[in-house]
């Protein structure tokens, strides 16, 4: 049938969770690492998309594929109030009792909640603390006001603990219908039954994996292709680095008997040296810049051919002239 009003509601609800920022930062983690996730839930009014940073997920060691994952979860952290706040669709409401009610709390057990600290993880801290350490410094540890929730999705169950001592939800999974046959009408009003199809059940992730390998769920991303060319160029840097530092900050030899003046020995513009002729020489090291140049651009050129990345596609120009097939060649093979 027509699915042009379907699509236009699926195109709402992806602009609402703002799900293309969200894949966006998925397609990251699997460029650089080779995984990203994302993991779908309800928010009571449309399917929504949760990142989840690659750290932060588990899954069924024995996996290979989606078809065979088992189990899997996540972590995150979040604070009582929110977990507190959380309310659901009562299934037991009773619209004829007045005591009934329609929406009820979502978690248990919250008074059981120990605070979280760092005796609660032992150090194993989330993508976010290791973040915030990395880049301002700051950090979340030892704040009393959040807990850590770690969720655990099977085909059968959907279980949270929080500070992974308190069970606050452990329930069916939604992820999964029964199929049914429901009553509806046709276009001239007549009453005819449909048949709701089954769906088994799944794991709720969308991964994004780079470069898969058949027997692993766990993939390989762009960097790790280039990950030992790096590190060489990255010691030949360094190596550079420290030549020039020896180089502007020459090591000398002084005749022992000037020892007390060597206090007075600093490599500075227009120093002034109270020294006999001769009791001071400077040991020059070897310059290696043009060799460590050298290699630096060897690397360079390997990891671009090893990444498919050359002067054509980075919008620099070669040498001599090319005709439009050579060049849509080399764009191909580019792209490829």
């Amino acid at each position: 049938g027509d699915t042009k009003t379907l699509n236009a509601l699926n195109d709402q609800w992806w602009t609402q969770d703002k799900t293309k920022l969200k894949a966006s930062w998925a397609i990251e983690d699997s460029l650089q690492v080779g995984n990203g996730y994302l993991w779908q839930y309800w928010n009571g009014e449309y399917p929504c998309n949760q990142y989840i940073p690659t750290e932060d997920n588990f899954f069924d060691p024995a996996a290979t594929n989606y078809e065979n994952l088992q189990w899997g979860g996540y972590r995150y952290l979040t604070t009582k109030k929110e977990l507190e706040d959380e309310e659901i669709t009562n299934d037991q409401y009773n619209p004829e009792d007045e005591k009934s009610e329609l929406l009820v709390k979502r978690y248990k057990n919250l008074d059981k909640v120990d605070e979280y600290t760092k005796k609660t993880y032992r150090g194993d801290k989330t993508a976010k603390q290791l973040r915030e350490e990395m880049f301002s410094g700051s950090t979340s540890d030892g704040d009393k006001n959040l807990v850590e929730i770690i969720v655990f999705h099977d085909k059968e169950k959907i279980v949270r603990v929080a500070n992974r001592c308190t069970v606050i939800e452990n329930g069916d999974t939604w992820a999964k219908r029964e199929a049914s046959v429901i009553q509806s009408v046709d276009d001239q009003g007549q009453p005819v039954p449909v048949e709701i199809p089954e769906i088994e059940a799944f794991i709720p992730v969308a991964p994004a994996r780079d470069y898969v390998d058949g027997a692993l769920w766990y993939a390989r991303g762009e960097i790790e292709v280039i990950g030992d060319l790096q590190e060489l160029l990255n010691d030949t840097q360094n190596q550079k680095s420290d030549n020039m530092s020896l180089t502007n900050n020459m090591m000398a030899i002084l005749d022992p008997s000037q020892a007390e003046k060597q206090d007075e020995i600093q490599i500075t513009p227009g120093a002034v040296f109270t020294l006999p002729p001769g009791s001071l020489e400077f040991i020059k090291p070897n310059s290696i810049g043009p060799d460590a140049d050298t290699e630096m651009l060897r690397l360079q050129g390997m990891m671009r051919r090893a990444t498919a990345s050359d002067e054509l596609v980075q919008g620099s120009s070669s040498q001599g002239t090319q005709s439009a097939t050579e060049i849509n060649s080399r764009l191909m093979q580019a792209g490829t």
